[in-house]
């Protein structure tokens, strides 16, 4: 007995995948000519796509003004169905991808060097023996990389987990610690106060994301100490180089924990006073496109990095 959804509704459906396309790509941008520039064809080609594929579902898909900063706006019938749209299309690409290349699954994750090297690469042995059928490949920069077909499928990025079209988890929360080398405390410290004779090192990583990010001047007001905000230190732009600059025993440093658990746990830096964390409101999140957890290796990915995190 055929069901409701008759082959000619199907047949019809698959002649549409060139309008869905279409449609995917400017909603995506919010452009019709983006769009064409990805697609290798014309505005005017993208356009007829998107109104034929309006003209069968009986409905619009965007908002079109003549002016405006914003010419282009999914409706809210095109917001609700541009993840499903989405994910298909990376579900044939991934699909025709594994038929080329002989390989079941691929995955790419990106993460800043610092959080790479000092947190992801320790762990990651266990990943791949949990998932050997999954390709893992990882895009490590300090820049932000999209999110999306073509791009990373995941992302684990610090912040407070507000990134506008991403679905974010939240990984690991993250305090701010004063670390240094062994040999730069000796037998150790006895007040905060003897961390001024000490090199402090800045990490001014976040220093042009528009925000104030907290550092040794709210440490020590947190200790009752105010900081001359001329004081010499040593600034680094680099979360990674920050690490090694203290690994050297060049000064200390107010550090993400998770940046430097490992070394802590390996002896390699000690931290003068444990119990005097700076809590902020911020922590490392694990980001990928709406609905993109359907991907089997997606899921794989969150849930493995969820356990480890939780310990």
């Amino acid at each position: 007995m055929p069901d409701k959804f008759s082959y000619l509704d199907r047949s019809q459906s698959l002649l549409h995948l060139t309008a869905l396309k279409a449609f995917e790509a400017a909603a995506r941008h919010g452009s019709f000519a983006s769009a064409a520039q990805e697609l290798s064809v014309t505005p005017a080609a993208v356009s007829s796509q998107v109104r034929i594929l309006e003209a069968w579902l009986g409905l619009s898909l965007f908002e079109r003004a003549k002016s405006g900063v914003t010419r282009l706006t999914p409706t809210v019938a095109a917001r609700a169905i541009l993840p499903e749209i989405t994910v298909g299309f990376e579900h044939i690409r991934r699909a025709l991808q594994s038929v080329r290349q002989g390989i079941a699954l691929t995955l790419t994750v990106t993460a800043s060097v610092a959080f790479v090297g000092h947190w992801l690469l320790p762990r990651i042995e266990g990943f791949q023996a949990l998932h050997p059928d999954i390709v893992l490949r990882l895009d490590v920069t300090d820049r932000v990389v999209e999110i999306g077909p073509g791009h990373a499928d995941v992302g684990l990025r610090y912040g407070r987990g507000v990134w506008p079209g991403l679905t974010s988890i939240a990984l690991l929360d993250d305090d701010l610690i004063p670390v240094c080398a062994p040999s730069l405390v000796g037998s150790g410290l006895s007040s905060p106060e003897e961390l001024l004779r000490h090199v402090l090192i800045h990490d001014v990583s976040t220093a042009g994301d528009g925000e104030t990010f907290p550092g040794w001047s709210a440490w020590f007001a947190q200790q009752g100490i105010a900081l001359r905000e001329s004081r010499a230190g040593l600034a680094v732009n680099a979360p990674a180089a920050v690490i090694q600059a203290v690994l050297a025993g060049r000064g200390v440093a107010l550090a993400r924990r998770a940046l430097v658990a490992s070394d802590l746990a390996s002896g390699r830096l000690v931290l003068p006073f444990p119990d005097r964390a700076l809590v902020t409101d911020r922590g490392w999140y694990l980001v990928h496109r709406q609905g993109a957890q359907k991907l089997s290796q997606v899921a794989a990915f969150v849930a493995w990095a969820q356990a480890v995190a939780a310990g």
